[in-house]
């Protein structure tokens, strides 16, 4: 087997159970309230249509799914600046890998990624890749589990499908 091949594997998602559904059994769009409506198009557009990762892992969608499941990565990415509100800078939470594209999707947009930073958080989330060798990430560091139960505490809604470790698990993830 290529290297390539294998990579393309090591990288591939495994679908959490739910995390297709297209019934109400998934949480409203509670934080599209905070993003201004053009905005919010624009960027489930660009992550749902243009994002690379999003596409190598759910392009075989169905169009109205795929964009349905952006929606939904946008709201726990906005869901996610949230959490940091009133949190020092210190701090660092964990998106799930599906989280995080819509994280990645936010960031191309730097102006509206820091307004709304500092709308819902009060600051400036910075991103964090968790790329450098020989770095042990888990000092210090809220894994994804520990990043839901602090959004459950803040009375966050939370779209678990997204947030399972088969929707990427913490090794992958940026803060």
């Amino acid at each position: 087997m290529s290297k390539s091949l294998e990579l393309r594997r090591a990288n591939t998602l495994t679908l959490p159970e739910g995390l297709l559904q297209t019934d109400r059994s998934v949480p409203e769009l509670e934080n599209k309230k905070f993003v201004d409506e053009v905005f919010w198009g624009r960027i489930t557009r660009r992550l749902c249509f243009k994002d690379y990762e999003f596409a190598h892992h759910f392009g075989d969608l169905d169009k109205e799914i795929r964009y349905n499941l952006a929606e939904r990565v946008v709201d726990q990415t906005v869901a996610f600046l949230r959490l940091h509100k009133d949190t020092s800078p210190e701090v660092s939470y964990t998106p799930s890998r599906i989280v995080d594209m819509g994280r990645h999707a936010l960031l191309l947009y730097d102006e509206q990624n820091e307004k709304l930073s500092y709308e819902l958080a009060g600051r400036r989330v910075h991103h964090r890749p968790m790329d450098e060798p020989g770095v042990d990430y888990s000092i210090n560091r809220n894994t994804v589990s520990m990043t839901v139960t602090a959004m459950e505490n803040r009375a966050i809604t939370v779209d678990y499908p997204l947030w399972t470790e088969e929707a990427g698990s913490d090794s992958q993830s940026c803060s």
